[in-house]
């Protein structure tokens, strides 16, 4: 399969999940005449969803248990909803850069042997399919609760005649905005995705660079410089896509990403906090914990892929430097000089124009986790 094939259908199943719930359309998933209609209802079960969950914490604001169980659950969801609703915006912009993965300049090899968009793409599938796994679980765990117990795993506000009416019929609304939110998981693969597949394209840059230099027996030294100088034009425009791409995929999430960083402590430090203080049933502790894990794990994925990124693009004027620039011409060093002076402006991912996705944040989000956790317990105690 080509690689530009490869790169663009990588997001299948996402795409698919997303046109299903009516925000995304594209190339391969036109927009319908109901998919208007599928996307306000999708927002609609949402917004009623986020707002019972509101009223829940202020009827019972007195009751430390509830209070904190619904905070920690409309922390979570609300950001995920803030994403979708991201891409939902910005779709025209989005389906753009969708369709910069078939452009040739993320496709060409200056050598036979590089081969890293392929693998990247097969780690990119095992990932997501862990990545479904966990979440089908999760999401499983609560809708069993709900079904099963009769209790809600999600504290909702109802008028007390609607439920005595029709308590049943809740429980499966409450089910299926479970299974709605984790449809919005999509958005965040898609993404995680593209910035993954972009330190690839950075590891790509980086090989030809280091073996741009590399001699042909058939060529004369005057075609093999010219070969050289056509390689390292390609490298350049390589270097500006990607630092573009990556940029516009910023304008369009930041935000949202930025809010995520922020949840993601909230949410940690809560979580410890109604552990510490209600007490709970085996099944209520399962789904806390893995819950919260699929919150660490989450963030975890967004600072390992813009490490990647920091990593890859620091070592662009290295890759420069490993090359026998020093056999070139003054013409093809002075190209060289280009690339290794453009490389000095780091690309990366920031959320919000604050945090760069890195380890370095992720170490940042778990320490400010556990400094809250310690605050609100010795605050309560």
């Amino acid at each position: 399969m080509e690689k530009e094939t490869l790169q663009y259908n990588a997001f299948h199943l996402e795409r698919r999940i997303l046109w299903f719930c009516g925000i995304y359309s594209g190339k391969d998933f036109q927009s319908q005449k109901r998919h208007f209609l599928r996307a306000m209802g999708v927002f609609l079960v949402l917004l009623i969803f986020d707002l019972s969950m509101l009223m829940k914490i202020i009827v019972d604001h007195n009751k430390l248990e509830i209070v904190f169980q619904t905070a920690y659950h409309i922390i979570v969801i609300i950001i995920d909803q803030i994403k979708t609703v991201s891409l939902y915006r910005a779709l025209s912009r989005f389906n753009n850069l969708e369709d910069m993965l078939r452009d040739p300049i993320f496709n060409t090899e200056t050598s036979t042997r590089c081969t890293f968009i392929a693998k990247a793409v097969n780690n990119l599938i095992n990932l997501k399919r862990v990545v479904w796994r966990m979440t089908i679980f999760i999401a499983t765990l609560y809708s069993l609760m709900a079904l099963i117990n009769g209790n809600l795993p999600i504290p909702l506000w109802c008028p007390s005649i609607v439920l005595d009416m029709f308590n049943p019929y809740y429980q499966l609304y409450e089910v299926l905005c479970i299974w709605v939110t984790t449809a919005t998981i999509s958005t965040d693969l898609i993404l995680i995705g593209l910035l993954y597949l972009m330190s690839a394209q950075i590891k790509t840059l980086n090989f030809n660079l280091r073996n741009v230099t590399d001699t042909n027996p058939d060529y004369d030294a005057e075609r093999q410089e010219k070969q050289v100088q056509d390689n390292l034009r390609i490298s350049i425009r390589h270097h500006l896509a990607i630092s573009d791409f990556v940029s516009k995929l910023e304008e369009i999430f930041s935000f949202g990403l930025f809010l995520q960083i922020f949840s993601s402590i909230i949410a940690i430090s809560a979580g410890g906090v109604y552990m510490v203080f209600v007490t709970l049933t085996p099944s209520s502790f399962i789904i806390l914990v893995s819950s919260m894990t699929m919150i660490l794990a989450q963030i975890a994925m967004y600072c390992w892929v813009g490490q990647g990124l920091l990593t890859e693009s620091d070592q662009i004027g290295e890759s420069c430097y490993m090359s026998e620039w020093y056999t070139c011409n003054i013409a093809t060093r002075k190209m060289f000089f280009i690339i290794m002076e453009r490389s000095k402006r780091v690309i990366s991912f920031k959320a919000g124009k604050f945090f760069e996705l890195s380890f370095t944040t992720l170490v940042m989000i778990i320490k400010n986790a556990y400094s809250y956790f310690t605050v609100i317990i010795t605050a309560f105690k």
